[in-house]
């Protein structure tokens, strides 16, 4: 770093503008003790560079975690969330790549098949751009939506008659279910109701489509949600959900919404729901409960138990 300096004022000198570093992916960092004192470490640098307006250094990430870490010490921090392109962006992105991938008229689909696709893959550049190249357009979504399925469920799958030994890996997913299957409180969401609701008795009104923004719950509500302040890092870290500069928690992609809503609407999960809730209910029940076994004991003999809550308070 001191040599970068160096490089960064001389540079700075001759051209009088300051030399652009970037670091992608600091996700990667481990979000331990070492690896958050590294980042901090950086972002002194960074600080203190572009305060001399010799350097700017340009940190990516595809997690919430680092945000969390460097805003603490945030002087001259400006935060930029990437996101998704909107569905009428998603439409015509989707068209003007298959028209680029195909080259021919007749092979070339029609608008409703394009926005159809585009509607399930949503405005995710990568998913737009394999889309593209397929050959069945609508397979080819559809296969990409049952990839995300199947990622859905392989990580936060319910488990009916899970071992008592696996509470914590059970909980996570019954916490994502939870935040699943509750309505989000806002007024943007509501619009998202309405639109839904409009969609459904009108399948042919491609203004509802156009104007559907992703639905979103403020970082707070999740936590009230989820009675957990733990599993959101998680969720973020394996890409099933995304968090935004504003502390607003949303799906990390239409793809995933679209997965999600599937998982949720199949026949009997709310039955599964009630289950494993049933099911950790009776762990935890047992988990507190004690057992007195009394050694020696004969017939005829008896044994006084008494139970007093007031702890500290008998030693007075």
């Amino acid at each position: 770093m001191n040599k970068l300096e160096k490089v960064a004022i001389r540079r700075a000198e001759r051209t009088e503008r300051p030399i652009v570093v970037v670091f992608n992916n600091i996700h990667l960092f481990n979000n331990d003790d070492e690896g958050r004192l590294l980042l901090k470490q950086l972002q002194q640098k960074a600080e203190s560079w572009a305060e001399s307006g010799i350097a700017t250094m340009v940190f990516t990430s595809d997690d919430f975690w680092p945000f969390s870490v460097m805003r603490q010490i945030a002087h001259r921090l400006h935060t930029i969330s990437i996101k998704d392109l909107e569905p009428e962006e998603a439409f015509i992105a989707l068209r003007t790549l298959r028209w680029n991938s195909i080259r021919d008229e007749k092979l070339f689909e029609d608008d409703d098949t394009l926005r159809k696709a585009a509607e399930v893959v949503g405005g995710r550049l990568a998913y737009l751009g394999r889309l593209a190249q397929a050959q069945n357009l609508q397979h080819h979504a559809d296969r990409l939506k049952q990839g995300e399925k199947a990622w859905l469920t392989t990580n936060i799958g319910l488990i009916a008659d899970f071992d008592d030994d696996a509470l914590d890996e059970v909980r996570a997913p019954l916490t994502v279910k939870l935040l699943a299957i509750n309505p989000p409180i806002s007024s943007k969401n509501g619009r998202v109701i309405q639109l839904e609701k409009e969609k459904a008795t009108n399948p042919d009104k491609n203004a509802a489509l156009a104007e559907l923004p992703m639905p979103s719950i403020p970082y707070h509500e999740c936590r009230t949600i989820m009675t957990r302040t733990d599993f959101l890092d998680g969720l973020d870290h394996l890409n099933i959900i995304a968090v935004d500069a504003y502390h607003d928690v949303r799906p990390d992609s239409m793809l995933t919404l679209q997965a999600a809503r599937e998982v949720v609407e199949q026949e009997g999960f709310d039955q599964l729901l009630e289950n494993v809730c049933d099911r950790i209910d009776a762990i935890e029940s047992l988990h507190r409960t004690r057992e007195l076994t009394f050694k020696d004991a004969q017939e005829g003999d008896h044994a006084r138990v008494i139970v007093d809550k007031g702890g500290w308070r008998l030693w007075k």
